[in-house]
């Protein structure tokens, strides 16, 4: 099994959508970090989002966050405390998540030379979770074993940028893919239409002296159905008991 992998992936969508990917994850004894995005209309970047932490015994905590501008010199976190509970059934009794009764204050926590991330866009960058201290961290150096990192495109202008961007992580990652489905699900990405990207995945990676794996998933399910999302989240479920296999 894998050791204490985390798995961060965007929510736009109620959570029984997402039930198979959450059942996978409790399978292979993973926590689950679910990240709400809404879509922004506008240019103010600190729209509140919701955020559910879910173990895998099916206790949760929710926190409201706010999407941070990043520019390649900005490092930005959101730290705070939200509400503690336990989801019920996983068959539908109660699946949203519970009223947020906090909001994260922006803080810059590192200094522009620190790390320049792989990403471009507005609203996402690489980030490290850490529960314990309770924030979200923007920098190479304090990165933990096995965590994983996110980057959604919010708006159809940063789709380019966000295939672009992920090819780059991918051409890093040091392990090749061995799930052909998987390979597939990426050439759909970057198929030149101009579609959002439904789902990348890259494997192992050394980023860092202090960072021994690094899995990566990004996810952006803007304008799929239902239907759509739950195929894509399947393929993602099926590729993490795998990788948990062989880990």
């Amino acid at each position: 099994m894998a050791q204490n992998n985390d798995f961060i992936f965007n929510n736009n969508t109620a959570l029984e959508d997402y039930e198979l990917f959450i059942d996978g994850l409790l399978e292979s004894n993973n926590r689950i970090f679910l990240f709400g995005f809404s879509h922004i209309r506008g240019p103010n970047p600190a729209t509140p989002r919701y955020a559910v932490f879910l173990d895998h015994k099916g206790n949760f905590e929710t926190r409201a966050v706010v999407a941070v501008a990043s520019n390649h010199r900005k490092l930005s976190g959101i730290r705070g405390r939200g509400v503690r509970g336990r989801f019920l059934s996983r068959r539908g009794e109660a699946a949203q998540p519970p009223e947020l009764d906090s909001m994260f204050k922006v803080a810059e926590l590192a200094k522009p030379t620190t790390y320049k991330l792989p990403f471009s866009g507005q609203y996402g960058d690489l980030v490290r979770l850490s529960m314990d201290r309770e924030e979200l961290i923007l920098n190479k150096y304090t990165l933990i074993d096995a965590f994983q990192v996110i980057y959604i495109a919010e708006t159809e202008r940063n789709v380019n940028r966000l295939a672009e961007s992920a090819l780059k992580v991918l051409q890093m990652v040091s392990e090749p893919m061995r799930n052909a489905r998987m390979k597939r699900a990426l050439v759909d990405c970057f198929d030149g239409v101009g579609r959002v990207p439904k789902e990348i995945i890259a494997r192992q990676n050394k980023w860092g002296s202090s960072c021994k794996k690094l899995h990566l998933i990004l996810v952006d399910d803007s304008g799929l159905t239902n239907k759509q999302r739950a195929e894509n989240l399947a393929l993602i479920a099926e590729w993490t008991l795998i990788k948990a296999s062989r880990d």
